[in-house]
C-alpha cells in the first residue's frame, strides 16, 4: 500500500497527473494551488520541477519514477508536507530544504544516485520513515541516525561495508534492512541502535 492510497489519510483536493507522459509541469492544475493537499506526479518523464508553483497546503508529493535530477528549492513552501515519495529518478545531491520541512513523516528516495544526503535530515522533528534502498551511498553518513523520531529504516543495497558507531543512540529506530551489503559486523548496529525489533 502506498501513502496516496492509504485510507487512513483524510485529504482535501488531491490531483492525480500519473502517466500522463508530462515532460514539465502543468501550467495549471485545474483548481486553485492553495487548496490541493496531495499532488501525484509519479510515472511521468519529468526533468525537473521548475517553475515551482506554491502549494502551501500539500501534505503529499509523489514524483517517484521521473528524470529528476534535483529537487526544487520552492518545497521549503510546502510547510505542511508530510509524505514526499522521490524513488527510482536520477536525484544525485538533495537541497537544503529539509531543515524547513517540519511535517515531514515519510521520506521515499530509493533507487536514486545519492552518494551523501544533507545535514538538515537531522533537523526533520517528525521523519518516521526513511527508505534509501539502492543509492551508492557506501556509508552512512550520521545525520541519518540523528532524526529524532526515525522508527524505519531501508538501507538495502546501499553498499555499505561498515555501521557508524554513534555516541547517542538512536532509540526510536525499531526496523531496519540492510540486506544485500557487504557488513562484516553487526556490533555497531547493536550498539547503535538499541530498540530494534527487526534487523
Amino acid at each position: 500500500m502506498t501513502a496516496w492510497d492509504d485510507p487512513t489519510e483524510s485529504l482535501g483536493v488531491q490531483v492525480d497527473l500519473q502517466e500522463q507522459n508530462l515532460t514539465r509541469l502543468p501550467d495549471s492544475f485545474g483548481v486553485e494551488a492553495a487548496v490541493v493537499e496531495c499532488l501525484n506526479l509519479s510515472n511521468n518523464a519529468l526533468e525537473t520541477l521548475g517553475p515551482w508553483q506554491a502549494l502551501p497546503n500539500l501534505r503529499q508529493l509523489h514524483l517517484t519514477n521521473n528524470f529528476l535530477r534535483q529537487l526544487p528549492d520552492g518545497l521549503a513552501t510546502c510547510t505542511q508536507l508530510r509524505v514526499l515519495a522521490c524513488a527510482d529518478n536520477a536525484l544525485c545531491e538533495l537541497c537544503a530544504v529539509f531543515d524547513q520541512l517540519h511535517t515531514l513523516q515519510t521520506l521515499i528516495l530509493s533507487n536514486n544516485q545519492l552518494c551523501t544526503l544533507p545535514s538538515s535530515l537531522a533537523l526533520l522533528p517528525n521523519l518516521h520513515t526513511l527508505q534509501l534502498e539502492g543509492n551508492p551511498l557506501g556509508s552512512l553518513p550520521e545525520v541519518v541516525l540523528q532524526c529524532p523520531q526515525l522508527h524505519h529504516l531501508n538501507l538495502v543495497d546501499v553498499q555499505l561495508t561498515c555501521f557508524p558507531t554513534i555516541a547517542q543512540p538512536c532509540l526510536e529506530l525499531v526496523e531496519l534492512d540492510l540486506s544485500l551489503n557487504a557488513l562484516t559486523s553487526l556490533h555497531a548496529v547493536v550498539h547503535s541502535c538499541p530498540r530494534l525489533v527487526y534487523l
